[in-house]
């Protein structure tokens, strides 16, 4: 009998300690030792379980309880059955202990089943984690949960194999339970070291004879880190992407014609500081293929030839999938282009030798025709603002060009973030397209302040209502209110006049402003007021191509100057044309025409196309004003794709103005200036307006320079002994061009900016130096698109040349904000 019962008590042991934190407390010593002897006591029929009671359980309910135990009245009590109750109520991961006792009842036992709630989950805190979100964690801890000890470690797991996936295998986690003021609520605190992730020192490629470890680990994201590979132990391992690794290597391979290669093994080798791996990878290369011969069957509508042309290879090159799979894409582009729809390609390979010979079949179909055309996801946008855009209409041969043209045309009004496209086929081989789009906030109202050294402190505010009433008008109002400047505007434009591609528009604005001259900074040297109106009507053209337009533009405006500097008044060169003789107001008539093509593929943050115009404004003459005068202004953008998200964006801009003799023919509101963001160039680096043209000047000419003063930026100087000295003036000649490389931070959202712009103004065409004489900055900057502001702009340059007399110098850092896109 002891020998039993010492058998007995080894395994209940054995199962107590499987369970950790479970503990087995018998109500008393008898018991207990009945409890042990079990088996021997089971067979005489004296340890029957005769009741079965839960006691401790708050918001448990007791039935649950018993069921899972699987104790039930009747049933004979063995330790197995005892450790298997335990294990089951324990696996509900509700509570932090369990226990069960006996007492003798009816002849028999009662089993009482003592429980010990676990807490519910207030909060999770973490500590420690700055490498990994607690999203990337995946706990399925949610609130009011109970938090027992299982549901812990469980978690602690899941923390640490996110670590390790992320090469941080010298993580430590532990968790803890903090009370809450809540009664039976706890949060739980995980406390998280990551020490330093793993590097990779080296990769090994085994069996590739041709092709070397550096072409294959091209691709890898998980590969040393250069030459200080052996300072700082390689990049950091990452787990998750070693499986996009190795597809990566299999790639290459079939890029580069081997398409039998298999990866054989490959091995992670961790030191034993656990810091360093070691990845070991061993191909089998096979044979290297070429493109063979191509064969075309069943088609009709096509010639071979052209079908042809749409192949990205040619017989004898090395076999490339990428370009097989996009000589497949081609071919069907071809056929939609024609409106066949239903076209099939099946393609067949056959290899002989190294040579592997396509052989396409096609089945051609009938073209589609479109049935109908729905307009989807528009809310304030009326369904004809969209149509109007389109470029593909029911009862047309479908075309794909078609329906890439009319998603570009509906993007470029910039009233949505997103525009696709969605076809059902009908039971006649007809098809219903679906236009979706996603508006975007398009109302900007803006409040806010500004400074600048020429205005100083200027409040704004500024109401922009791109799609009018969802007609797609543009209406805007604009107020700037400040001690040195105030101005008001007003405009309207209707793109569709009487429904055809006509716009009309008609802006009214109304400027008072004190001017400080850049030569005498914190003097108020004049006082300027401007009111004037713009009469604006274009045109969409199809010669030369659709994307041409072509805008006319009446404007009226009158300027006064007054409140001139004493300086002004004093100065006399005893001559006929001094400016207290001179009629005020000036006013400017004058009317302009413009040729513009726009085929960017984004009104904002575009990727590819380009945009120019021309504009010639003539002044006076029939059109009656004081002022006389041609100005032309050409400009040209290019938006270039260069590698994935990066654009390149290179800006031409050059302006000439033609008058009368000398500068006073031209109002300087009309004259060039560069420098900073709000002027005629752009120039980043410099204040606004900081670049003007340098003039040099005789007494005669001086003589009509002080004439119009206030007009040309001119400061009196002694003229006694024939000349004046250099001024900066505004010219009439002005080159600047803007290199911009942009990249993506958020699609469409946040966009970064490196730079470099360059420029400068001239007295007139003959001065002219745009190789050489020029001012010129980079930096860097960001666009953040900001729902109801439009887009934010922040720019850094550095100027490459100063300006003494400006107090700008060379390689300071200057900082710009703007409303709006640079270009």
């Amino acid at each position: 009998m002891r020998d039993t019962r010492s058998a007995a008590h080894a395994r209940y042991q054995q199962h107590a300690a499987a369970f950790r934190g479970v503990r087995l407390w018998p109500i008393a010593g008898v018991l207990f030792c009945l409890l042990l002897m079990s088996a021997p006591i089971a067979r005489s029929g004296d340890q029957t379980i005769a009741e079965v009671t839960v006691q401790g359980n708050k918001g448990t309910d007791a039935q649950l309880i018993k069921n899972v135990s699987g104790l039930t009245p009747g049933q004979t009590l063995t330790p197995d059955i005892l450790q298997q109750a335990i294990h089951q109520v324990y696996g509900l991961k509700l509570f932090d202990d369990v226990r069960i006792l006996g007492e003798p009842f009816g002849g028999g036992l009662r089993v009482i089943i003592k429980v010990v709630e676990s807490p519910r989950l207030g909060k999770l805190v973490f500590k420690g984690n700055k490498e990994i979100k607690e999203a990337d964690f995946k706990l399925d801890l949610k609130n009011s949960q109970t938090l027992s000890p299982g549901r812990l470690r469980d978690a602690e797991r899941l923390i640490r194999r996110a670590y390790r996936e992320k090469g941080f295998f010298l993580v430590e986690v532990s968790s803890r339970v903090a009370p809450t003021s809540v009664i039976g609520e706890a949060d739980a605190v995980f406390d998280i070291k990551e020490n330093k992730p793993v590097g990779v020192e080296a990769v090994v490629f085994e069996g590739n004879t041709q092709l070397s470890a550096n072409a294959l680990m091209k691709k890898m994201k998980n590969k040393p880190r250069g030459l200080l590979k052996s300072i700082f132990g390689g990049g950091k391992f990452n787990r998750e992407k070693y499986n996009d690794d190795k597809t990566a290597i299999l790639d290459t391979y079939k890029k580069n014609g081997f398409l039998d290669a298999i990866l054989v093994s490959d091995t992670i080798i961790l030191d034993e500081a656990k810091t360093k791996v070691t990845l070991r990878l061993a191909v089998s290369e096979g044979t290297r293929y070429f493109f063979g011969k191509t064969t075309f069957t069943g088609q009709q509508i096509f010639s071979e030839d052209k079908l042809r042309r749409a192949l990205k290879y040619h017989p004898g090159d090395v076999y490339d999938q990428e370009r097989f799979e996009e000589s497949i894409a081609n071919i069907y582009t071809a056929y939609q282009e024609d409106g066949y729809l239903y076209a099939r390609v099946t393609d067949e390979t056959k290899t002989a030798d190294s040579t592997v010979n396509m052989t396409y079949e096609i089945s051609e179909g009938v073209p589609a025709h479109v049935h109908l055309i729905n307009v989807e996801g528009n809310v304030k946008t009326k369904d004809k603002v969209i149509r109007r855009e389109l470029a593909i209409y029911p009862g047309e041969v479908f075309r794909r060009s078609n329906l890439m043209r009319s998603l570009r045309n509906v993007m470029q009004l910039n009233f949505f973030s997103n525009v696709t496209p969605d076809y059902k086929v009908l039971p006649d081989g007809q098809v219903d397209l679906a236009i979706k789009v996603e508006e975007k906030p398009t109302g900007q109202v803006q409040v806010g302040a500004g400074y600048s050294g020429q205005d100083k402190l200027v409040g704004t505010v500024s109401l922009g209502i791109p799609n009018f009433l969802g007609n797609g008008q543009d209406a805007n109002l604009s107020v700037d209110f400040g001690k040195r400047r105030q101005s008001y505007s007003l405009g309207f434009t209707e793109p569709w006049f009487l429904d055809t591609p006509t716009s009309l528009g008609l802006d009214l604005h109304n400027t008072a402003r004190t001017w400080d001259e850049p030569q005498t900074p914190g003097t108020n040297d004049y006082a300027e007021l401007r009111r004037g109106f713009s009469l604006r009507l274009g045109r969409r053209l199809r010669w030369p191509d659709d994307y041409f337009r072509v805008y006319w533009d009446y404007r009226f405006e009158s300027v006064n100057y007054k409140d001139f500097s004493s300086e002004y008044g004093t100065y006399n060169l005893s001559n006929p044309f001094s400016y207290d003789k001179f009629t005020w107001p000036q006013t400017t008539s004058s009317t302009s025409l413009t040729i513009s093509r726009d085929s960017r593929d984004l009104p904002e943050f575009a990727t590819r196309g380009s945009r120019s115009s021309y504009s010639v404004e003539f002044a006076g003459g029939v059109f009656g004003g004081q002022w006389t005068y041609r100005k032309h202004i050409v400009t040209h953008a290019q938006y270039w794709p260069v590698w994935k998200g990066l654009t390149l964006a290179p800006v031409w801009k050059v302006g000439l103005i033609e008058g009368g003799a000398g500068l006073t023919s031209v109002p300087q509101a009309e004259s060039f200036y560069a420098g900073g963001i709000r002027s005629d160039g752009m120039i980043r680096g410099y204040d606004d307006g900081a670049i003007l043209a340098s003039a040099f000047l005789d007494t005669s000419s001086a003589v009509r320079m002080q004439a119009h003063a206030p007009l040309t930026s001119l400061l009196p100087g002694a003229a006694a002994s024939g000349y004046m000295p250099s001024r900066l003036v505004r010219g009439r000649a002005l080159a600047v061009m803007n290199a911009e490389m942009t990249f993506p931070i958020v699609q469409q959202q946040i966009h970064g900016i490196l730079f470099f712009d360059a420029g400068n103004v001239w007295l007139n065409a003959s001065q002219m130096a745009p190789f050489s004489n020029m001012y010129s900055a980079y930096g860097f900057g960001f666009r953040i698109a900001v729902p109801g502001m439009g887009t934010l702009g922040f720019d850094f340059g550095i100027p490459l040349r100063g300006i003494p007399a400006l107090g700008i110098k060379k390689g300071k850092i200057k900082p710009h904000f703007q409303f709006g896109g640079s270009f």
